[in-house]
């Protein structure tokens, strides 16, 4: 038989002799399964594998909903670069000292919630002498004789090429004293990446519904060229699972390694959600959830 919401939800009304009042039905469903997934290495829940790949400019590659923690990890073929896991404190040793690694990449899994972003879409043309793009407050002037002020960023040939060296300011990582002013610094709360040829990703650096308050705002909007920002949206939500990497990936990796993980039993939201227990767990799983339903109710 299959282990839905619904059923569950009896099972716990039933061991309170109604319906809880601490938390939600759902929520203590949710904190059983959590609690199921802790307590043994499950076979049912092995074999989940995904192909990870690296985007450019972005210091961390996307896990499946599903991620429970990872089991093996073997690099695929065609994939010329080393990879290491490490610890989320030794990849911000990294990040901070930047020493030049030239053989892998290190990987940290980790738990954060969604980030913030924005776009910024260009037409195609490159952006007028002195025009501007403010990424949460800080200036950035395109310039066709770049000095080495902090923020000046070359007006390239097209929109294209000027956009890149946009990202490239922002994160740092182009050629400083040629793509930008020598004196450029790292942006403190927002990373970039080119999304498309016409557009910009940009997204806050932590997670969580503070990024919803980052402002961009740009001034490139006279003829030929036309510039348009979004407003910073989607940060916050549940953790959700991520490999950090180090360095950041300045070309795509699409599929570079294989991941051999285990999975979780995933978050219930409504009546009909099927909570994919193996048929022989069933009986723990409901023990599980009407100790946690009295638990909090007694």
């Amino acid at each position: 038989m299959s282990l839905t919401v619904k059923t569950c939800e009896k099972v716990i009304e039933r061991a309170l002799g109604g319906t809880p009042d601490t938390f939600t039905a759902i929520d203590l469903i949710n904190q059983a399964s959590e609690a199921l997934v802790s307590s043994y290495e499950w076979s049912f829940l092995k074999g989940g594998s995904v192909d990870v790949s690296f985007v450019a400019d972005q210091d961390y590659a996307t896990l499946p909903a599903d991620f429970g923690h990872e089991l093996a990890t073997k690099r695929k073929d065609g994939f010329s670069t080393g990879f290491a896991w490490t610890s989320r404190d030794h990849l911000a040793e990294l990040r901070s000292h930047d020493p030049r690694t030239r053989l892998h990449f290190w990987g940290a899994i980790v738990w954060e919630q969604d980030a913030a972003t924005a776009t910024l879409t260009h037409d195609g043309a490159a952006p007028a002498d002195a025009e501007t793009v403010t990424v949460n407050g800080k200036v950035y002037t395109f310039k066709t004789t770049i000095g080495t002020t902090d923020g000046h960023v070359v007006r390239g040939a097209d929109g294209e090429t000027s956009a890149d060296n946009l990202v490239a300011a922002i994160n740092l990582s182009g050629t400083a004293g040629t793509t930008y002013g020598a004196d450029t610094t790292l942006h403190e709360t927002v990373s970039a990446r080119r999304a498309t040829s016409l557009t910009i990703t940009l997204e806050a650096k932590t997670g969580g519904e503070a990024g919803n308050a980052y402002t961009l705002a740009e001034t490139v909007d006279r003829s030929p060229a036309e510039w348009t920002g979004t407003t910073f949206t989607g940060g916050g939500g549940p953790p959700k699972a991520r490999i950090a990497l180090y360095p950041t990936p300045s070309t795509a990796e699409v599929a570079g390694l294989k991941l051999f993980y285990a999975r979780t039993l995933g978050t219930a939201t409504s009546d009909s959600y099927e909570i994919p227990v193996a048929p022989y767990c069933h009986t723990l799983y409901l023990e599980i959830l009407r100790a946690i339903a009295q638990g909090y109710e007694e």
